[in-house]
């Protein structure tokens, strides 16, 4: 119940607990012991709590990636509409059901590798450098590829299940396809795709990336430069500090495995700073090698993820609090104020 405590000129919630003593042969009490405790503190961290909560899904709903979390048996605990609609799947058509049962067949068996891995050595896996690209299957049959980069969720330094942003890549994934196959649609999907792609020199002679040698109309319009000015440019002309400082480490990954997927930040015509996923692929190119650089806008990304996890740190410390909010007693005799 709630009381107003005029020096706070406030309400405090209280609970009471009254215990009646009876003399032998007597019907009606003789003393009542009350409990007052105030649990004013509880109830403003419930509230506080329902509020993040609320918040907390209204920011994964309304997120353009799929969001998942999963308990240690590999099963969904949380799916978000994202999600449900990269696999045509309802809410209660995933919740409860392994993950492994949406992939494909040929892709089940590593992801369910490493997610194994991942509980026999749990404080190091899944890590930050894993990056899994997967098919699974739509409900309609048709195949989806995806990309995400999970995480271990912890609680007091215990594994208690898996979190997931994922990606729909299958656009992309069509678009290297498509360039293996044919140069006949070449022109045609270079410029239709929505992410930016970049085609530009391995290496110049200076040991770094060299001029662009092709860039679509996505990757003009989000630098800001027309292709032409792109076409005079070097690769690293468009990068900023940080990311020119991680170049050379990403070439020696191309040249030994031949692609590499990272993030950066690219440098606007206008100087704003736009955040990218870079996938490069090393391929030879009439006679020598290039990178085709497949770069994607991941600035909204980047914010929801980071909003998400500051939601998910509030949440988390709202629920220890509540948990172990000390209570205060207040016993109370009426005999004692007679």
């Amino acid at each position: 119940m709630g009381v107003f405590n005029p020096k706070e000129n406030g309400w405090r919630w209280i609970t009471i607990n009254a215990i009646p003593r009876f003399r032998a042969g007597e019907e009606k009490p003789f003393q009542v012991y009350t409990t007052f405790r105030d649990i004013t503190d509880r109830k403003r961290a419930e509230e506080a709590l329902a509020e993040s909560e609320a918040k907390y899904r209204g920011l994964v709903e309304t997120a353009g990636a799929g969001v998942a979390t999963a308990d240690l048996e590999g099963r969904f605990s949380f799916v978000n509409q994202a999600l449900c609609d990269m696999l045509g799947r309802t809410k209660d058509e995933l919740v409860g059901m392994p993950f492994t049962a949406f992939l494909h067949p040929e892709d089940a068996g590593r992801i369910a590798g490493l997610f194994s891995g991942a509980l026999q050595a749990p404080l190091q896996a899944p890590r930050r450098d894993v990056d899994l690209e997967f098919r699974a299957i739509h409900k309609d049959g048709h195949i989806v590829h995806l990309y995400t980069n999970p995480t271990a969720s912890l609680y007091q330094g215990r594994v208690v299940g898996f979190n997931a942003i994922i990606q729909d890549v299958t656009g992309r994934k069509r678009v290297e396809h498509a360039l293996q196959a044919s140069e006949k649609w070449y022109r045609l999907l270079f410029n239709g795709v929505s992410d930016a792609v970049f085609v530009h020199e391995f290496e110049a002679a200076d040991s770094l990336p060299g001029k662009f040698i092709e860039a679509n109309d996505m990757a003009c319009q989000g630098l800001g430069y027309t292709r032409a000015e792109l076409l005079k440019m070097r690769v690293m002309e468009i990068d900023a500090p940080e990311t020119r400082a991680a170049i050379p480490a990403i070439m020696e990954r191309n040249r030994r495995e031949k692609s590499a997927q990272w993030e950066g930040v690219h440098i606007r015509k206008d100087g704003g700073r736009i955040q990218v996923e870079i996938t490069n692929r090393l391929i030879e190119l009439e006679g020598r090698l290039v990178i085709l650089a497949m770069v994607r806008d991941i600035t909204e990304r980047t914010r929801v993820g980071k909003e998400l996890n500051e939601s998910h740190l509030k949440l988390r410390n709202l629920a220890e609090h509540l948990l172990f909010a000390r209570e205060e007693e207040i016993w109370h005799d009426p005999d004692s104020h007679s």
